[in-house]
């Protein structure tokens, strides 16, 4: 089965990727719509800084994962 997102769900992720809330609330809204379009455990927002991805968010994940950097080899 394709993921698919509906017209109200992308309605909701532009309004909370938009509304003034802070940005690990943000973040955490959209792990949350990645994990209910793809049906998976986790999800993690990571950003590319100094040759390694860092994560700025996760979601089902352990807590002491966003501690670590992940190089690419």
């Amino acid at each position: 089965m394709q993921p698919s997102l509906s017209y109200k769900d992308l309605t909701q992720l532009a309004l909370d990727l938009t509304s003034e809330i802070s940005n690990s609330d943000r973040f955490e809204r959209l792990l949350t719509t990645v994990r209910n379009l793809l049906s998976c455990d986790a999800s993690a927002l990571l950003v590319y800084q100094q040759q390694k991805f860092v994560p700025l968010a996760t979601s089902g994940l352990a807590s002491d994962v966003r501690g670590r950097h992940f190089a690419i080899n």
